[in-house]
């Protein structure tokens, strides 16, 4: 149902988009969505937006590997709240080779994302040039010192339909059937003494809802009035976190519990 309301949207290449509509620098919410509802969603949405076309098609399968330190630094930071925090990874979106971005939290609460070539030999390696460009982007906006100890902790799997808003200077993104697969221990020699070996673990939590995400040049624009106007309310999401929480049991991740239990109960019920 999701893909024909889709396909009935006029569509838009990524090459006909102003270069302000990467959205680089913007305000966004996130919206934990019941995939029964995004029908609805559509419709609202329909008369001020264009379905995002990526070779001819209207969602594209995301992979993005997460980075962190033995001890999670930037999944304590998201947990404590710290106004500056950061996360970096590496994404593949679609076939095409990955790339390396940093995002962090800006001035008023904006969120920006720097993007780099990945000059690592895999998605989930990050070389001492990927160290200096995760330095580069976060000089300033960082008050700690960037550990050079970061590993791949965490991949996700989705698929992405975009939803661009050309005049409104907002993108809706609709994540569907996510996966969260640990990417088992830290480097050697980075395991805390006495932590026992563990084996990767992986979990599906999109069986019932998608993650549904406004990025906005403003603060409050017109897909989130439509979503207000559906009943659905900002969610605190990150798919880092709740993939961390969700595939470590021994990491605390309250903030995120009330989100994993309406995925988790509800996938194992479908």
């Amino acid at each position: 149902m999701i893909d024909a309301l889709l396909a009935a949207l006029p569509g838009v290449r990524l090459d006909e988009l102003p270069a302000e509509a990467g959205l680089q620098r913007r305000y966004d919410a996130k919206y934990l969505v019941p995939l029964a509802r995004l029908p609805d969603l559509v419709g609202v949405l329909a008369a001020d937006v264009h379905a995002l076309e990526v070779e001819g098609r209207r969602s594209t399968a995301y992979s993005s590997v997460y980075f962190d330190t033995a001890e999670l630094l930037t999944f304590t930071d998201h947990l404590k709240d710290r106004r500056r925090r950061f996360k970096v990874r590496t994404r593949c979106y679609g076939e095409a080779e990955p790339l390396l971005e940093v995002k962090y939290k800006g001035l008023r609460g904006q969120t920006v994302k720097e993007r780099f070539r990945h000059t690592g030999r895999a998605a989930d390696q990050l070389d001492t040039t990927g160290i200096a460009q995760v330095r580069q982007a976060l000089a300033g906006h960082y008050p700690d010192e960037v550990p050079s100890d970061l590993n791949p902790v965490l991949m996700t799997r989705y698929r992405r339909s975009t939803l661009v808003g050309l005049d409104a200077g907002e993108r809706v993104t609709i994540d569907r059937n996510l996966v969260v697969v640990d990417l088992g221990e830290p480097a050697p020699g980075h395991r805390p003494a006495g932590t026992p070996q563990r084996r990767p673990s992986a979990a599906g939590l999109g069986g019932s809802h998608a993650i549904v995400e406004v990025k906005s040049s403003r603060f409050a624009g017109p897909s989130h009035v439509a979503l207000r106007s559906l009943g659905l309310r900002p969610d605190r999401l990150s798919k880092y976190c709740l993939g961390v929480t969700v595939t470590r049991p021994t990491v605390r991740g309250n903030p995120w519990l009330p989100v994993l239990r309406k995925l988790v109960e509800r996938d194992d019920a479908a």
